[in-house]
């Protein structure tokens, strides 16, 4: 977990990953969100739990706002400026611009930052 300078992670927040999680300066993330940058392995022919997990990098530029209780998944990018409204979920699909503003689950963009 990498962090830039004075940006601020709200109460309960929690990260998971076995990849990078790499997070910019002068961002605020509200309380309860979640970053995860792995997940399991899910195959029929054996118990999850044995199965492992991969991970992918999440990256969040700077000057970048998470609203509460959103949740970050492997493989996303948050570029600079973004904001992500209250309960969003942010993929690796989800193909997000700089000084946008979006929310959704999955995030959809509403409007730019003016």
């Amino acid at each position: 977990l990498i962090v830039g300078d004075e940006t601020i992670l709200g109460d309960y927040t929690r990260f998971s990953s076995t990849a990078k999680i790499e997070i910019g300066s002068w961002v605020g993330i509200a309380e309860s969100c979640s970053i995860r940058g792995s997940g399991h392995h899910i195959a029929r022919n054996e118990k999850f739990m044995k199965q492992g997990s991969d991970g992918v990098e999440i990256s969040v530029g700077d000057d970048v706002l998470i609203g509460t209780h959103s949740q970050v998944l492997m493989g996303a990018i948050i570029p600079n400026g973004a904001v992500i409204g209250a309960l969003s979920l942010v993929t690796q699909r989800e193909k997000l611009h700089s000084y946008g503003i979006f929310a959704g689950s999955p995030v959809k963009h509403i409007r730019d930052r003016e």
